[in-house]
C-alpha cells in the first residue's frame, strides 16, 4: 500500500537518519524511483547541522 501511495504521489525522496537502516530506504527507494538522502537531527552542533538540513532540502527541490 505504501509503495502505491508513493508512486501515485510521485515521491522522489525518501529521508532518513544515519541511525536508520539505508539497506531498506535503498531498497524501497529503487522500487519507487526516489532518492535515499541522509539528514541527522541527532547532530551535536544543532546550528550547523540546520543549515545542512536546508542546503539538503533545497538542492533536493530543486532537482524535482
Amino acid at each position: 500500500e505504501l509503495m502505491k501511495i508513493a508512486k501515485k504521489k510521485h515521491i522522489a525522496v525518501i529521508f532518513i537518519q544515519p541511525q536508520a537502516n539505508r539497506r531498506t530506504a535503498d531498497i524501497i527507494a529503487k522500487q519507487i524511483g526516489a532518492k535515499v538522502k541522509i539528514l541527522d537531527p541527532l547532530a551535536p552542533q544543532w546550528l550547523k547541522n540546520m543549515h545542512r538540513v536546508m542546503d539538503v532540502f533545497v538542492e533536493t527541490l530543486s532537482q524535482n
